[in-house]
C-alpha cells in the first residue's frame, strides 16, 4: 500500500526549469541595482563610496609678475621653464564622463617614451595577481590636449591633432599611451629582485555590466575604496636612506610635479624589494620618512590583502628620474628642466618636518634669499665610511681652526650621533657641505641658496682584474643644484699622493667659506658644477651627439634592451667610461660567466677625458 505522502511525492509533475526562476530574478535585480545605483560599482551592495576632494592641481611655473619682471630671484626662475617640457598630455576621453564616474578607469600620460608620468583615476589592484587593472568602455577615445602641467581638463580644454585623433581605444593603443611609464628607476627590466613588472592588465568592455560582472569575479562585496591622490612607486633598499629618498620618493615626486601635485598631501603607495638586508616586517628609515613626505597614508603594496582594490587617482612614474638614473649631464633628472625637481624636493623635505615655511616652501614665485644668514657662517663635514682615523682627526682639527679664527663654524656629523630629523635641520641652516662620496654627500642639496659643496672624492678600487682610480660619484646632488656652487677635491693629488692631504682639504674648504661669503649670481650654469668626469662627457657629447645619445642608453638598462649589455648600467658609474674594462678600448670584463664589453667610442673619449682621470692596476 502506498502511503498518501509518497503518492505525492511520486506523481509530482518534475519542472525542472523552475530552478531557473530565484537565478534569473537574481540577475534582473543585479541589473537593475547596476544601473540606477548612484555609485555604479558593486560597493552599492555596502553603500556608497563617496570619493574624496582631490587636491587642486598648481603648476610649477608662476605667472610673470604685472611689470614682466622681478626685482628679485623667484624659485620658478632657477631653471628654464621650456628645458624638457612636453607639448602634450596624451588621455583617455570618456564618451560620457559622467556615465558611471566610478566605474570607469581614466588615463592620462604626459612625458617622453623614456620617462612617461602617468595619472589613473579608479585603478584597480588585485593582491592575488600582483597587478594593477584599467577598465575601460569600448566607446573610449584617446585624445592629446596641450601640457599645462595640470591633469586635463577633458570639458575645457583643447584637443590637439595627432597621433591621438580620437580612434577609439584598443588594448594596444592604451598599451602605447602607458609605454614608458614604470614603478621602478630602471624601467621594466629583469632585475632581482623586483618582482612583477608595472604591466597593468587592460580590459574593454561593451557595457557597464561586463565591467560590473567582472568586478563581481573579484569580490561579490565591491572592491575595497581608497579616496584622495596616491603616489605609487617602487622602493629599492628602503633601510638605505640615500636609496629611499632618491631612488625611491624622489622620482616619483617628479611625476607629482609634472602634474601640479607638487604641494599636495598624497597617500604613499610603495612596492617593497626584500633581500638579505630588507626583510618583511622589519621597520626602516623610509618607513619614517615616506608618510611624512606624503602627509596622507602610507602602505606598502603586500600589505593589501582584499580580494580587490579602487584607487580614486593614482600617480605612477618613476622610469629614468632617480639618482641611479645616470645622464651625461652629471644631474640629478629634473633638476635643471622645467621642473625644477631638486629645487622643490628639497623644500617640501625641508617644510614637512617643520624647518621652513610651508606657506611659501611651494611656491614657484618665493624669493630666493642666498647669503650668510644673520652673518654667521656654519657649515657640516658629513663622516663617511670611506674615512679612516687619520681623516677624522683632519676633520676635527680643522673644525677647531676655522671656528677659533673666525672663518665658519662647522659641525662633524657623526651619522650615529644624530636623528634624521635632526641631521635635516644642520643641512638645512648650512652654508657648506663637505664630504666624500656615497650616502654622505646625498643630502647636500639641502644646503641653503647661494651655498658650495665640496666634494672631496675618492681612491676607488674598482673592476676584474681590480685597477684603481679616482672617483667623484653622486655629483648629481651639487651639479644639479643650480642654487649651490660645486667644488672637487683635485685629482692629481688623489693620483700622486693616495689619500686625503690636509693642506688640500684645508683650502678648498676655506675657497667655499670664501664664495658663500662673497656671493655669487644664482642661478649658476650648469657646465660650471660638474666634475672632471662632467666635463669629459660634455666634450663627447658636443663632438659626437650619436654617440652620447648612445651613450646614454647604455646608462639607462631598459632604453634598449635587445642591444646593450643591462650590466653596463646596472655595474657602473660615469667616473668608470674609459677606465674599466668593460669600459676600454680592447679589453673585456668577465661577468656572471660571460665576456663583456660596453659600447663606445674609446677614442674620441679618450681624446676628451681629463689627463688626470687616471687609473693604476692594483
Amino acid at each position: 500500500m502506498v502511503s498518501p505522502r509518497s503518492f505525492i511525492r511520486g506523481h509530482r509533475p518534475r519542472q525542472r526549469w523552475l530552478w531557473a526562476v530565484p537565478f534569473g530574478f537574481t540577475l534582473l535585480f543585479l541589473f537593475l541595482l547596476f544601473t540606477n545605483s548612484p555609485v555604479h560599482t558593486v560597493s552599492s551592495l555596502r553603500g556608497p563610496d563617496p570619493p574624496a576632494s582631490l587636491p587642486v592641481a598648481k603648476a610649477s611655473s608662476a605667472e610673470p609678475s604685472r611689470n614682466g619682471s622681478s626685482t628679485y630671484l623667484r624659485a620658478d626662475q632657477l631653471t628654464d621653464p621650456m628645458s624638457g617640457r612636453p607639448s602634450t598630455t596624451d588621455y583617455v576621453a570618456l564618451e560620457d564622463p559622467y556615465d558611471h564616474p566610478q566605474l570607469w578607469t581614466s588615463v592620462q600620460c604626459t612625458g617622453s617614451r623614456l620617462n612617461r608620468s602617468c595619472i589613473f583615476d579608479n585603478f584597480y589592484y588585485v593582491p592575488s595577481e600582483e597587478k594593477f587593472h584599467i577598465v575601460l568602455p569600448a566607446s573610449s577615445r584617446i585624445r592629446s590636449a596641450p601640457y599645462a602641467g595640470r591633469p586635463v581638463e577633458v570639458a575645457k580644454d583643447v584637443v590637439l591633432s595627432g597621433p591621438y585623433d580620437g580612434s577609439v581605444v584598443t588594448e594596444a593603443s592604451v598599451r602605447a599611451l602607458i609605454d614608458g611609464c614604470s614603478d621602478f628607476f630602471m624601467g621594466d627590466v629583469d632585475y632581482e629582485p623586483t618582482g612583477n613588472r608595472f604591466e597593468p592588465i587592460i580590459h574593454i568592455f561593451d557595457s557597464p555590466l561586463d565591467a560590473q560582472m567582472w568586478v563581481m569575479y573579484h569580490t561579490t562585496t565591491g572592491a575595497t575604496f581608497r579616496p584622495g591622490l596616491t603616489v605609487y612607486g617602487f622602493a629599492l633598499y628602503m633601510h638605505n636612506v640615500g636609496h629611499a629618498l632618491y631612488d625611491g620618493i624622489y622620482p616619483m615626486f617628479i611625476s607629482m610635479l609634472r602634474f601640479g601635485y607638487g604641494a599636495a598631501d598624497v597617500n604613499v603607495l610603495f612596492k617593497m624589494v626584500y633581500n638579505g638586508v630588507l626583510k618583511p616586517g622589519m621597520h626602516v628609515i623610509g618607513d619614517d620618512i615616506a608618510p611624512v613626505f606624503g602627509g596622507g597614508t602610507y602602505t606598502h603594496l603586500d600589505d593589501l590583502t582584499d580580494p580587490l582594490y579602487r584607487f580614486q587617482r593614482v600617480i605612477v612614474g618613476s622610469r629614468r628620474m632617480a639618482h641611479r638614473s645616470f645622464n651625461t649631464y652629471s644631474t640629478l633628472p629634473g633638476s635643471y628642466t622645467y621642473e625644477n625637481a631638486l629645487w622643490y624636493f628639497s623644500r617640501r623635505l625641508q617644510s614637512r618636518y617643520g624647518l621652513i615655511d610651508s606657506k611659501t616652501a611651494m611656491d614657484p614665485a618665493a624669493e630666493i634669499k642666498p647669503g650668510v644668514r644673520d652673518g654667521t657662517c656654519r657649515g657640516v663635514i658629513t663622516d663617511n665610511k670611506r674615512f679612516d682615523a687619520a681623516d677624522r682627526k683632519m676633520f676635527y682639527e680643522l673644525i677647531d681652526k676655522l671656528k677659533d679664527e673666525g672663518v665658519c663654524d662647522f659641525t662633524f656629523v657623526d651619522w650615529k650621533k644624530y636623528s634624521f630629523e635632526e641631521q635635516l635641520e644642520l643641512f638645512t641652516n648650512s652654508d657648506v657641505y663637505v664630504s666624500g662620496v656615497g650616502t654622505g654627500i646625498t643630502r647636500a642639496h639641502l644646503t641653503r641658496p647661494g651655498g658650495a659643496v665640496v666634494n672631496l672624492g675618492e681612491l676607488e678600487k674598482f673592476g676584474t682584474p681590480e685597477r684603481v682610480q679616482i672617483s667623484y660619484r653622486d655629483v648629481q646632488f651639487a651639479a644639479g643644484a643650480p642654487y649651490l656652487q660645486a667644488l672637487y677635491y683635485p685629482a692629481k693629488l688623489w693620483n700622486v699622493y693616495g689619500r686625503l692631504q690636509p693642506e688640500a682639504v684645508e683650502l678648498i674648504v676655506r675657497q667655499a667659506v670664501d664664495r658663500v661669503k662673497t656671493g655669487w649670481t644664482l642661478p649658476r650654469p650648469l657646465e660650471d658644477g660638474i666634475s672632471i668626469v662632467g666635463e669629459a662627457m660634455a666634450k663627447y657629447c658636443r663632438a659626437s651627439p650619436s654617440d652620447c645619445e648612445d651613450l646614454e642608453s647604455e646608462f639607462n638598462v631598459d632604453d634598449r634592451p635587445d642591444q646593450d649589455d643591462p650590466w653596463c648600467s646596472l655595474c657602473m658609474w660615469p667616473d668608470y667610461i674609459g677606465l674599466d674594462t668593460m669600459w676600454r678600448a680592447d679589453t673585456t670584463c668577465e661577468w656572471y660567466d660571460k665576456t663583456r664589453q660596453c659600447k663606445l667610442n674609446y677614442a674620441l673619449y679618450d681624446s676628451c677625458r681629463s689627463p688626470d682621470h687616471l687609473a693604476f692596476d692594483a
